[in-house]
């Protein structure tokens, strides 16, 4: 008879406590908890009819025969791929790909909905009507109003696009099904209690497969920058020969986590050894339920895989993991991760090999204190700088975050019972051109374009400047923008003595008519001249850029900009008019002499948010 673990009871006594009607709770149980084992003690504890939703064929029969296993009763199982379609039993297995298209009235009553592995249901606000897990649940709370819902997962978040936070928690927010957590307990806290091997984290100081910067859409990293970054012959050959020369020496098997069909080709192809096997998606069942067995078994060595093992697989023979894959999923990582913490006998670690930056992106600084790295020797003491180096906690809710981090993305629960991220910039630098802030680990301004760790010779000063940079740090001219003479403007723009002229600056500060807008007067070699710049606002200020930090007030005026307070940019531009005409020939390049010099006298007639018909009214006058 199997005897549950303190904390299986823990979980267990939680989950029942947490079914209510219409309640839709989550346990976070981190890999090798036994998630299947608890599923069985729940079902076993509650009366009325449970239905246990996977993705898989592989799964669901994993957790069937469980359930027998331990309380001797039959299961149901409703799986094409199993070839079974039963729902007579009180406990029913399914995979959601072949329930949700079970009619309506075919469904019997279910008092509670389990859902394995639920960060993948994506059941949020927003998801299509008629998507597997909501017709699924539709169904069933049209049987029963009441049925309650309890999600499985390790990685109780959800990747998504277009907001500051990629890697959103699927419980407590805005427009999520799952109201909360009943019950959380970590692959950390489990590998302390002695239930799963550590890890030992290999990284590169420079990772071979980067995703920092790289295209996002909804699930993940693009299949485009994928094969951008992944599909390198040096690069894989560099990675297969560093895999094959620790792994070769170590007891267990090894998986390689391939990114791209391409990369996964040449993985295999570079492997010198004869005990290795491709798994890919298109791989037929059968051939990979052998190659699978062969490897449980020990027949096989190396298994290189292209997102077939992400999720679910378990076999305590791996000692050793090879990460060739990037992703902006903290969920597919942390997956990936877990298949190597299984325990088995003489198996004291798994060792991963890892060639991306994922970890320093993704894992929260918690996490990232619990893998043991190699970037520096212990007998130097680098360890503990490394602690001490990594320890950085955010100054709003004193939440420990990662190097790499540039927000506290703690998830709070809020004074109205809800949750929210907490958002407090961490861990940045500012832009010495814009004022941006940026994370201290970023090349470029993301702002500006400026780099932040090279630097390059002015042109007209010879100071050395930050590179890309639209002005110089030290005079306020554009370092290599080149010279455009009044004359070749006045030539240009078929004006004359006398008349306006549009084309002073570069050309290409100089785009439609927008709602910023300032207005200059010079004279020179006796005429008088007016100049009218009218861009958008992020131009505006990047125009304004050196103007604006000789004032001191570089900082301010880019907070306000970019926060769209218009009113509050133009009060303040107002207020140091004096102070900022006093500055504003640093705008200007050249016109045929030093700008510097008494060829020219420009002055500040206006800078303010002019209307848009004005603007067209000036240059028609013109």
């Amino acid at each position: 008879m199997y005897t549950l673990r303190p904390y299986q009871e823990d979980a267990i006594s939680a989950c029942l406590k947490s079914i209510n009607p219409n309640s839709a709770q989550i346990a976070v149980l981190g890999t090798g908890a036994g998630k299947s084992i608890i599923i069985a003690e729940v079902i076993k504890r509650l009366s009325g009819k449970v239905l246990v939703l996977s993705r898989s064929k592989e799964i669901t029969s994993q957790n069937a025969e469980k359930y027998q296993a331990l309380t001797g009763e039959r299961p149901s199982i409703f799986n094409a791929g199993l070839k079974q379609k039963c729902l007579k039993e009180r406990a029913v297995f399914a995979s959601v790909q072949s329930l949700y298209r079970l009619a309506e009235e075919d469904y019997p009553e279910f008092k509670l909905i389990i859902i394995d592995e639920c960060h993948q249901a994506g059941l949020e606000a927003g998801t299509p009507e008629t998507s597997q897990y909501n017709t699924v649940i539709r169904h069933a709370k049209r049987i029963n109003h009441s049925v309650s819902s309890l999600g499985l997962t390790a990685t109780p978040y959800r990747l998504k696009t277009g907001g500051e936070v990629m890697n959103w928690f699927i419980y407590g927010g805005k427009g999520c099904y799952w109201d909360d957590v009943c019950y959380s307990i970590s692959e950390s806290e489990l590998t302390k209690m002695g239930y799963l091997a550590p890890l030992k984290y290999n990284t590169m100081l420079e990772p071979l497969f980067s995703g920092e910067g790289a295209k996002v859409n909804g699930n993940d990293i693009t299949s485009s920058e994928l094969s951008f970054i992944c599909d390198d012959t040096t690069k894989v050959r560099s990675a297969i020969a560093h895999t094959e020369l620790v792994a070769s020496s170590r007891e267990g098997g090894c998986i390689l986590f391939c990114a791209t069909r391409e990369q996964t080709i040449m993985a295999e192809q570079q492997l010198k050894s004869d005990s290795k096997a491709v798994l890919l998606a298109d791989t037929p069942a059968k051939h990979r339920d052998s190659i699978l067995k062969r490897f449980k078994d020990g027949e096989i060595k190396y298994l290189i895989n292209l997102a077939v093992l992400t999720t679910g697989f378990d076999a305590p023979n791996i000692t050793t993991l090879s990460l060739m894959r990037p992703t902006a999923s903290k969920a597919l990582h942390e997956q990936i991760i877990g298949r190597g913490m299984r325990l088995a006998e003489g198996k004291t670690e798994c060792l991963v090999l890892d060639f991306t930056d994922n970890a320093e992106r993704l894992l929260d600084a918690a996490q990232l204190s619990d893998l043991h790295r190699n970037e520096m020797s212990e007998e130097d003491g680098g360890d503990e700088e490394r602690k001490e180096s990594e320890a950085i906690f955010c100054p709003t809710c004193h939440t420990q975050v990662s190097p790499r981090a540039t927000m506290c993305t703690a998830y709070l629960k809020q004074e109205d019972g809800g949750y929210a991220f907490c958002k407090t910039p961490v861990n940045t630098i500012s832009c010495p051109v814009c004022g941006t802030q940026n994370g201290k680990h970023d090349e470029n301004c993301k702002e500006c374009k400026t780099h932040l760790k090279k630097t390059e010779e002015c042109s007209f000063c010879h100071a050395q400047t930050p590179a890309g940079s639209p002005y110089c740090t030290s005079c306020g001219l554009p370092p290599k923008l080149p010279v455009i003479s009044l004359r070749s403007a006045v030539v240009k723009e078929k004006r004359y003595h006398s008349k306006n002229v549009f084309m002073v600056t570069p050309t290409y500060f100089l785009f439609g008519m927008k709602t910023w807008a300032f207005e200059f007067h010079f004279r020179w070699s006796g005429y008088h001249y007016k100049e009218v710049n009218s861009v958008g606002l992020k131009k505006f200020m990047l125009i304004l850029a050196p103007v604006l930090k000789k004032v001191g007030i570089s900082t301010e005026a880019q907070r306000l900009a970019f926060c769209g307070d218009d009113d509050g940019l133009r009060d303040l531009l107002k207020e140091h008019k004096k102070a900022i005409c006093g500055a504003v020939k640093t705008l200007y390049v050249s016109f045929d002499r030093d700008p510097h010099g008494d060829g020219f006298t420009p002055f500040l007639q206006g800078l303010d948010i002019l209307p848009v018909q004005r603007l067209q009214e000036i240059k028609q006058a013109a």
